[in-house]
């Protein structure tokens, strides 16, 4: 049950990720940007819709109960917690402390859940689990 909440919860992420990236690349165009802000926009919109859509296919792998999804979910996560942080760092307001929160504790969660977990252990079948 917990990976399956994990698959619909990263699918979410995924989703935010995809539409924040795109959001991202075409505000780069819009009057109100600064040069030095569209020299961040354009990176970060990029980097955000890779990993939506690398995010939609863990989230499939998870939700199929792929062996590999363990690991996509974990170097994800990780790199989803650094990019979030390193992005509210670099400009932060009200809306992106919100977002930043969110991008932060759901991906962390989620990354503690799957390094602890006897179910998620047990469920990929990994070394050390009820299952082997």
């Amino acid at each position: 049950m917990g990976v399956t909440i994990v698959s619909i919860a990263t699918a979410l992420l995924a989703l935010l990720g995809i539409i924040a990236g795109l959001i991202l690349i075409l505000s780069m165009n819009s009057s109100g940007v600064t040069s030095s802000q569209r020299g961040l926009f354009q990176p970060f919109g990029v980097l955000s819709l890779i990993l939506g859509l690398i995010g939609l296919g863990v989230a499939w792998g998870l939700w199929r109960v792929q062996g590999w999804a363990y690991w996509g979910t974990i170097v994800l996560q990780a790199i989803n917690i650094v990019v979030t942080g390193f992005g509210w760092l670099t400009t932060p307001s009200g809306a992106s402390t919100l977002l930043a929160i969110l991008g932060l504790v759901v991906p962390a969660a989620i990354l503690v859940y799957f390094l602890i977990s006897e179910d998620v252990r047990t469920t990929f079948r990994l070394p050390g689990s009820r299952a082997m």
